[in-house]
This record gives C-alpha cells, sequence and structure tokens, in this order.
C-alpha cells in the first residue's frame, strides 16, 4: 500500500491478514528485513504474527515499514520477473527493478537464472515481461514495444530513449499522441491548481454538506475498489 508516514501510524490500515515489511529496526523486537502477518487490532497495538512468534507492535512507533496487501502470482520455470522493490535476503541483496529469469522452484524458494535464491513466502515481485515507463528508467534494452497514450514529454522520452536497437510503437489515435507528448508533465503547484479551478459561488455551510459528504463517500468508495 502506497501509504505516507502519518498513514502509517492510522490502526484502519492494519487490518487482519496484511503484511508489515520493516526497513529499520523498531521497538518490540523487529529487525530490517523482517516481515509480520497482522493477526488482530486493538485501541493501540497491532498483534503480528511470524514462524509461529506472536508479537505487539505499535505504528505510533519510530521507524520506517511498508504496509503490504498479500497476493498470489504463478510463476512457471522460464519466466521473467520483476522485483517490486529492493530486500535483502541474509548476504543476497535483490535491488529493486531487478529483472530475472527463473531458473527452478522448490517447495520454498525461487532459484533466478544468476544463482540468487529468493523465499517463496513473501517474495515483492511482478511478471517481468513488460514494464511501465516509470520502473524502466536508468535501464536499456535492444528492442522496446510501447503504448503511450495519454503520456507527457517526460514519459514519452524515457519509453524512446530505453532502445538500442529498435522501438515500436502503438497509439489509439495519433493526433491525441502528439498533443499529449507536447505535455511537459510538470507537477502544478498549489497556487497553479487554484487558478486553474472555475471559481464558484460563495455557498452556505448547510447547502455545502450535502456536496462534501458525497464526494467524500465516492472517494471511500474508490479506495475499497483499488483495494480489492
Amino acid at each position: 500500500m502506497d501509504l505516507g508516514s502519518e498513514a502509517c501510524r492510522d490502526l484502519l490500515h492494519y487490518a487482519p491478514g496484511r503484511v508489515i515489511g520493516f526497513h529499520s529496526r523498531t521497538a518490540g523486537g523487529f529487525r530490517p528485513g523482517e516481515k509480520w502477518t497482522v493477526r488482530e487490532t486493538n485501541c493501540e497495538t497491532v498483534t503480528l504474527e511470524s514462524n509461529g512468534k506472536v508479537r505487539q507492535f505499535k505504528p505510533s512507533a519510530k521507524g520506517k515499514w511498508d504496509v503490504l496487501v498479500s497476493s498470489t502470482m504463478q510463476v512457471s520455470v522460464g519466466d521473467q520477473i520483476r522485483v517490486t522493490a529492493g530486500f535483502r535476503e541474509g548476504k543476497v541483496v535483490f535491488k529493486n527493478n531487478d529483472v530475472a529469469q527463473v531458473r527452478e522452484i522448490t517447495n520454498t524458494e525461487l532459484v533466478l537464472h544468476d544463482g540468487r535464491r529468493m523465499r517463496r513466502d513473501g517474495a515483492r515481485i511482478d511478471q517481468g515481461v513488460c514494464i511501465t515507463s516509470h520502473a524502466s528508467q536508468c535501464r536499456t534494452v535492444d528492442q522496446v514495444v510501447a503504448l503511450p497514450d495519454g503520456a507527457d514529454a517526460k514519459g514519452w522520452y524515457v519509453s524512446l530513449s530505453r532502445a538500442r536497437a529498435a522501438m515500436h510503437v502503438y497509439t489509439r489515435n495519433k493526433t491525441a499522441l502528439r498533443q499529449s507528448v507536447m505535455q511537459p508533465g510538470e507537477r502544478k503547484s498549489v497556487w497553479e491548481l487554484l487558478h486553474a479551478v472555475p471559481r464558484l459561488k460563495v455557498q452556505s455551510r448547510d447547502r455545502m454538506m450535502p456536496d462534501l459528504w458525497a464526494t467524500r463517500q465516492a472517494q471511500i468508495v474508490r479506495a475499497m475498489e483499488m483495494e480489492r
């Protein structure tokens, strides 16, 4: 889950079954690289479990960690996978966006073509056949197949600069693509966003509350659908 530092302190995100991946030493005996599963949550603490051990964790503690939602992915020998977040298993280091081919699959591990081994349980990986333009930065390949509809100038440049020998671009609308890649893609400041929003007539608080509540309900529903 893409949570900020403040959201990580909110107990609402620690639903049973989710996984906590620690990046630093944290109060309660948690070490970097460890992954613990949420068993239950009470008023101030979260009960975590790992390999038969049970410990209490306070989200208000100092440290760095991720809240993860577990899922299952089918992997076969010969598949190409991509590491979605850097982690370490013993002395073996896996860097973010590492792409590797699966050479062997055991009951507990994935053996990669370079000899590295990673545990199947809790591996932070995804299919490595195609990746986003953002994830491909600092990487070059012999051939690129790009689907750049809606890309801005930055994304367009990254896609074009990844290929060594050949590049194939597929789009639904050439005219719309030409227009989108001319946009700089720079993030707007708060001042620019305020000027871009059309000015509305001032409403009383009583008239605004139903609209605000409806907007908040829609945000909650979208968040629940994305999490599923």
